[in-house]
């Protein structure tokens, strides 16, 4: 990549925070994780974003980027948006049940509406990303 590279605190200038740069950068993690799941090419259209992205949230892969993150799809943050929010909800109270909980929270809330991998793996996809989002996050 030529040209300097963009700074995290103009991350606050562009109506962005540093915590939607944060979360898009473990989206793009969780993306290059989940690449090593499937060669299916709808699978991969669903979590990675193949062209690019010139989001201001991408500010902080762009800056840590030497060629392997990823920039993840519009459907893979939503996921992990929505598997944040219930994590966040249930790290409130510290119980044996919290893993299961957040995990039944996410399931049975709207994700139809960020579905990822064909129709054929993604409930596998969900299942794994949820893993990886809980992992990264939890322990």
């Amino acid at each position: 990549m030529s040209g300097p590279k963009p700074s995290l605190s103009a991350c606050k200038s562009d109506g962005s925070v540093p915590e939607d740069c944060v979360l898009y950068f473990v989206a793009g993690y969780i993306a290059f994780k989940l690449k090593k799941f499937t060669k299916c090419a709808q699978c991969l259209d669903s979590i990675v974003n193949r062209s690019g992205t010139k989001c201001d949230q991408a500010r902080l892969v762009l800056l840590r980027s030497r060629g392997g993150l990823q920039f993840p799809s519009s459907k893979l943050v939503m996921l992990l948006l929505l598997a944040e929010r219930c994590l966040q909800k249930h790290a409130v109270t510290v119980s044996a049940q919290q893993y299961r909980d957040t995990i039944d929270d996410v399931l049975n809330s709207d994700v139809q509406s960020c579905m990822i991998g064909c129709g054929i793996h993604c409930c596998t996809f969900i299942v794994v990303h949820l893993l990886l989002v809980l992992y990264t996050t939890m322990f």
